[in-house]
């Protein structure tokens, strides 16, 4: 398991070239070859998902309750990280471009 302090590092200032949803979860995936599986119950700012395309990663914040994007666009995403957002046993991996793969649990 990792922080998210490590993880908000690996993704700050990274842009976001695909979103894609795969059963009962999404993956960003980055400019850099890096992809964010989000498992956790999640939410955006934008009319549709395809607005998180092609806008880098301004600010990332973490809270108890949440895991938050800014976009350069304004957009912004929650991934939340209460009880009740969980489907299993972890919220988001990261897996690198060239690097280790991160789970955030």
């Amino acid at each position: 398991m990792h922080t998210s302090q490590t993880i908000t590092s690996d993704v700050r200032g990274l842009t976001i070239e695909q979103v894609v949803f795969i059963h009962d979860y999404a993956q960003l995936v980055f400019d850099n070859g890096a992809i964010l599986t989000i498992y956790n119950d999640w939410q955006h700012s934008g009319s549709k998902p395809a607005d998180l395309i092609a806008s880098k990663i301004q600010v990332v914040t973490t809270t108890k309750d949440a895991f938050s994007l800014i976009l350069e666009n304004g957009i912004s995403l929650k991934v939340g990280l209460t009880d009740k957002d969980y489907i299993g046993p972890e919220s988001m991996v990261l897996e690198g471009a060239n690097g280790p793969i991160k789970i955030w649990s």
